[in-house]
């Protein structure tokens, strides 16, 4: 049986920067909870800097989504190694990842690669209205790189929740 998978990506302190797209990942968030489908919020550590250090404040999750945070639906994800944590998701060729969250030219575009080349007939989808980069033009530029590796990239902004 199919299944759609949100993937939500740097809902940190550190990260979120552009609080108009927050409110649109919380009704998506909202809509995969609501429906019973299933919905991971990724949570990034950064051993190189002090950005998004494992346990400070920087680290934590938005307050405006940690009532949808429980211990089944987030996985921590360590710099560079990434791809060793998709193998705990059990992803189905029939299924779609939806994928959202900050930054699309970092944690989006590098995860979403991993994810394809693990999951080659998955269908995967960037939700553009959803996502955002450290500038437009590197948010523009991951985009490219994951239209032309076979990710969907949606581009049409919705004027309702009903078109997750």
């Amino acid at each position: 049986m199919s299944k759609d998978i949100l993937l939500v990506f740097g809902m940190q302190n550190d990260y979120v920067k552009k609080d108009e797209i927050v409110s649109r990942i919380i009704d998506k968030i909202k809509y995969y909870s609501e429906n019973d489908k299933p919905y991971y919020l990724i949570q990034n550590n950064c051993y190189s800097s002090n950005f998004c250090q494992i346990h400070s404040d920087g680290w934590q999750f938005i307050d405006e989504i940690k009532k949808y945070v429980n211990k089944d639906n987030v996985i921590k994800i360590f710099d560079s190694n990434a791809n060793l944590y998709w193998n705990e998701l059990s992803i189905n060729a029939s299924d779609t990842i939806d994928i959202c969250g900050f930054y699309t030219d970092r944690g989006i575009v590098g995860n979403a690669l991993v994810l394809k080349a693990k999951n080659i007939w998955t269908r995967i989808k960037i939700d553009v209205d959803c996502c955002y980069g450290t500038s437009p033009e590197y948010s523009d530029s991951a985009l490219d790189v994951l239209e032309s590796n076979g990710i969907e990239v949606n581009y049409v902004r919705r004027d309702s929740e009903d078109e997750f």
